[in-house]
């Protein structure tokens, strides 16, 4: 992805000769103070309390014409401060002409009362939520991007702040110098070698494409047909009803999901919950198991729990479930039907106690007539369930300003005039909620249900996949999301539980690969369980939903984006996480959501790209292949379309953000090519044309090699149709195992190092040839870690992340230190660095 460092010392950076362009003039940094000694002093509050991720605190320098550093590496940054620290860095945010920020977490580090970085320009990606703020309420400023391109050639303005969501209180330093530099020390890309020998692989497990990764949801009628799409999705919502389906030749995975996000959990609302749960599982799994005939039955349990049951609307805080009458300050919160504690939940009437303010100072208080009724509901109700969530919202009816519990006032409402008493009603509140999303209070209301009509179902018909999550990232708020909703969900539901749901909207693509490469690893070392991801909802945009601020993308320029996007997520996760991902439903049609002229030339790109796998090897770390022979899966027969095969088709992403010469040696399986091989990419018609799929012949060179140019962020297949399917010969089938450390979530620093042992099967090591220690990692700069195997000190490849975004990160070794116990330590490389979040560590090794 983006193997340059975030921040280096400069010592370890070898930084060339400053290129053209003047030292900013900090003076104009607003706000700041300026010091006698020179710089500019900068002070953010971010406050002393758990918040979300995108709690962020900017200064901000507008230039009065763009500055053109297109001839320059990056920024060299020189801070110092009174108060070395770890918990806290240096952020950096430039602003195109055209109004998009583009940002670089962690720029300089905070470790020393001196400290220099440079912020390299190719590490730079969109400010997605932790923006700056605008010059003015009409301003075109934001983080959407419409080609997509970070371009230092048109830079009006520079920002400096700090995003952190820990409660670390102020962050405080003096910028001392900031200017453009030259060479940056690394050199220009080189050659990319990839390598298909012909070979077949099978990965842990899994030896085809996995087709659910081509899904679908809410598209329109013969889109799944359309776009050979594998895996589709319906929700019931009631979440006490519904029924097997089993899809088409096509939609071969049919996805059933049992309650949806703006309903309140059934353990609240119906004083029978166990027993209505498990007369529904056993009715559902006897339905499987009469229809299923050889087919597979997915189950998800809940559609997006993370959301409405605990954001704005508050789907399961309605005063209503619980009692009420036992309600004291800071008190615990009981069910009404069973008197149960609700864990984590307590009762105020002081705004000021919530983490989270999930209404106004005055949305919080209420008023109420001679008779004791509050012409109001609770919280906001989700458009159209104003019965559900017991009746309308009513702000006209809150005391104004000034009015004090206790008196009088008049409201309006409708038609009519009120005469109501000011009064502050008894609140429920999460005490470990700091976000919009669901904190640990709601794992009771959906853990209890989901395990009543899971393990029903399951005694009824076992081969049923059973899929349960919350609809956020696990790795949400810095693995937050795993903390508090997944991890419980998955110690408890373990024995039924075969994979996790999530939703990925917008932000940067390869993080989801991450994230089931944990998901798996943690299921393996806690509970030696392989526990597959599924994404069941998927898009370019962000979902408004979740964040109402979301900026969407319309047009033919945002259609390249998405198309790009789309091409990202998908080649990266079919070459990182083949054996982990196993769906991807592109969701939503028209707006901002998917287009047939966007996700949909992508899906086209790649509409052949299915199959048994073949062996890839890549030498360059941001250049990622997949392999397949579209043909010879049964589940996946090739459409009318696409002409008989069988198919050879490789697909090559180069996710670095400068061109690449992709030298891509082929070998095409016995019996052998059928004719001349075919190139597909992407074009546009002009500099504001939508994308458009190119293809053209194309022969190797002398060496048998093909050669081809690969623009940043650039992916392209190459077909090669075939006289045959090959005959698979487990001998000559590459197996990829992988064995997992029991360590997870550390924070790795000078202190602190992360040292565990992984256990390889003994058969394993007799036959093992290529290898590589894999990590799930955030933070990562160049030269900041070491990765010691079994006393062999390696240095550890940059992962210079988005905010909130983990990447993988795979270290190659020599086969010939991997023993049957094996111990791994990962440290930072010297005392005064920051460190690095490290979420799991694994061991790959392949053989045949």
């Amino acid at each position: 992805m983006r193997p340059q460092a975030l921040a280096l010392l400069l010592p370890l950076l070898g930084v060339g000769s400053p290129a053209s362009g003047e030292p900013i003039d900090l003076t104009g940094f607003r706000p700041g103070t300026p010091e006698e000694a020179g710089g500019i002093r900068l002070a953010f509050d971010l406050g002393t309390r758990r918040t979300g991720w995108t709690n962020a605190r900017w200064s901000v320098v507008r230039f009065d014409a763009p500055r053109d550093w297109s001839a320059s590496g990056g920024l060299k940054i020189r801070v110092a401060t009174a108060q070395p620290r770890r918990d806290a860095g240096v952020y950096v945010a430039l602003l195109e002409a055209d109004g998009s920020w583009y940002c670089l977490p962690w720029a300089v580090e905070l470790t020393r009362a001196e400290n220099e970085g440079v912020a390299r320009f190719a590490d730079f990606s969109t400010a997605d939520f932790i923006a700056p703020p605008k010059a003015g309420p009409d301003a075109k400023e934001g983080w959407f991007d419409e080609n997509g391109r970070f371009d230092p050639g048109a830079i009006v303005g520079l920002a400096i702040g700090c995003v952190n969501p820990l409660g670390v209180g102020k962050v405080e330093f003096t910028v001392l110098g900031i200017e453009p530099v030259g060479a940056m020390g690394a050199p220009a890309p080189g050659v990319a070698e990839v390598k298909v020998d012909g070979r077949f692989l099978d990965v842990n497990g899994t030896a085809t494409v996995p087709a659910g990764l081509f899904g679908s949801f809410n598209l329109p009628k013969g889109h799944t047909a359309r776009y050979r799409l594998a895996q589709d999705r319906r929700i019931f919502h009631e979440g006490l009803g519904g029924e097997p389906s089993y899809g088409d030749a096509t939609t071969h995975m049919m996805i059933q999901t049992i309650g949806d996000r703006v309903r309140p959990s059934n353990r609240l609302t119906h004083p029978d919950w166990e027993a209505r749960n498990r007369a529904f599982g056993e009715r559902f799994g006897d339905a499987a198991k009469a229809a299923a005939r050889g087919l597979t039955t997915y189950v998800e349990y809940w559609n997006e729990p993370y959301l409405n049951w605990a954001n704005r609307n508050r789907a399961n805080f309605n005063p209503a479930f619980f009692d009420e009458a036992g309600a004291k300050e800071g008190g615990e919160v009981r069910i009404k039907h069973d008197g149960q504690v609700a864990p984590h939940l307590r009762w105020t009437k002081d705004f000021r106690v919530p983490l989270w303010a999930w209404c106004s100072p005055q949305e919080w208080r209420r008023g109420r007539d001679a008779a004791g009724k509050v012409p109001s509901t609770y919280a906001p109700p989700y458009k159209g369930m104003e019965g559900i969530y017991g009746g309308k919202w009513n702000p006209a009816t809150f005391p104004p300003e000034g009015v004090k519990d206790g008196e009088k006032f008049t409201a309006r409402d409708g038609a009519r005039d009120l005469e109501l008493t000011a009064f502050t009603p008894w609140h429920i509140h999460d005490e470990t909620q700091f976000s919009y999303w669901s904190g640990k209070g709601m794992l009771k209301f959906y853990i209890e249900p989901m395990l009543a009509f899971g393990k029903a179902l399951k005694s009824r018909h076992p081969e049923t996949v059973f899929i349960a999550g919350w609809g956020n990232r696990p790795s949400e708020d810095h693995w937050a999301g795993f903390t508090q909703l997944y991890q419980e969900t998955i110690d408890r539901g373990i024995a039924i539980v075969d994979g996790v749901c999530d939703h990925d909207y917008g932000g940067d693509p390869f993080k989801m690969a991450a994230n089931y490469e944990f998901i798996t690893a943690y299921g393996m070392a806690k509970h030696r369980k392989w526990l597959y991801g599924f994404n069941t909802e998927t898009a370019m945009g962000s979902d408004p939903q979740a964040y109402p601020e979301s900026e969407v993308a319309k047009g033919a320029l945002a259609d390249r984006q998405k198309c790009a996007w789309t091409l990202a997520k998908l080649v990266h996760a079919l070459a990182v996480v083949p054996d982990k991902a196993r769906s991807f439903a592109w969701f939503g049609y028209g707006g901002g959501w998917f287009s047939d002229s966007g996700e949909g030339i992508a899906l086209d790109l790649l509409a052949n790209l299915r199959g048994r796998l073949l062996q890839v090897e890549s030498g360059d770390p941001e250049v990622f292949a997949v392999a397949a022979i579209d043909g010879s899966d049964p589940l996946n027969p090739r459409p009318e379309r696409l002409g008989p095969g069988p198919e050879l088709v490789v697909a090559v992403l180069n996710a670095g953000s400068s061109e690449r010469e992709v030298r891509l040696a082929l070998r095409v399986p016995a019996p052998g090519p059928a004719g001349e091989a075919r190139l597909r990419r992407i074009v546009h018609a002009g500099p504001g044309g939508s994308p458009a799929i190119d293809e053209a012949g194309v022969r190797p060179g002398d060496s048998g090699v093909f050669v081809l140019k690969l623009a940043g962020r650039e992916a392209v297949t190459l077909t090669v149709p075939m006289r045959g399917v090959p005959p698979v010969d487990l001998k000559q089938t590459v197996q990829r195992r992988q064995f997992f450390a029991g360590e997870f979530l550390k924070a790795v620093g000078p202190d602190a190092p992360f040292a565990a042992r992984i256990a390889v099967e003994p058969g394993v090591v007799a036959k093992a040839g290529r290898a590589w220690v894999r990590i799930v990692v955030e933070r990562l700069a160049e030269g900041e870690g070491v990765l010691v195997f079994n006393g062999k000190e390696i240095p550890l490849p940059a992962a210079v992340t988005p905010e909130n975004a983990p990447w993988v990160r795979d270290i190659p070794l020599d086969a010939a230190l991997i023993k049957a116990d094996n111990r791994v330590e990962f440290r930072v490389s010297d005392p005064a660095r920051a460190g690095f979040a490290l979420a799991s560590a694994s061991l790959v090794v392949e053989s045949h």
